[in-house]
């Protein structure tokens, strides 16, 4: 699949490098464009990589203005989604903090029990959490229950009582 040049000549054009040339930061751009275009928002970076790109025109860096990319961890972002991931997760956050939930009736009690036989399984924890909390993310690889966590969730909504 070929690049839309335009993204990439607004880059040259208004974030010109001290020596184009060598800027490794347009490379990566055209790279997470087309990683962009598959679904991706963000291109994983080797070590070696992520010190090259630290020193390119177009990568933010605390207390400068905005630039187009940005360095999170091993990840190269465009700064845009970099700044609504950040919004996002405080959001998530602030709710996730907040245990105003569902409070436990002694039929909801009886149910876990029956649901989970180890209440200090992960799932078991965090099926808790989604229940006590207004908020909660249950994340993990493929395979290892969130989907199965989040079915014994929602029996549990019927015999919450609401605070």
């Amino acid at each position: 699949m070929k690049t839309d040049q335009a993204p990439l000549t607004f880059l040259r054009e208004n974030y010109p490098a001290k020596n184009a040339v060598d800027d490794p930061g347009l490379g990566a751009a055209e790279e997470l464009l087309a990683a962009w275009s598959l679904g991706r928002t963000a291109l994983a970076l080797t070590p070696e990589r992520r010190k090259a790109l630290a020193a390119s025109a177009l990568v933010w860096k605390e207390g400068v203005e905005p630039r187009p990319l940005v360095l999170h961890g091993d990840l190269l972002q465009p700064w845009r989604l970099y700044q609504s991931e950040k919004a996002v997760a405080a959001l998530l956050q602030a709710m996730a903090g907040d245990a105003r939930g569902g409070k436990w009736s002694t039929k909801m009690q009886g149910l876990f029990e029956r649901l989970f036989r180890d209440p200090k399984d992960p799932q078991a924890l965090a099926a808790r959490s989604g229940v006590e909390r207004r908020c909660t993310l249950i994340t993990g690889g493929p395979g290892t229950g969130k989907t199965y966590t989040a079915a014994l969730i929602l029996p549990s909504f019927s015999s919450r009582t609401p605070s």
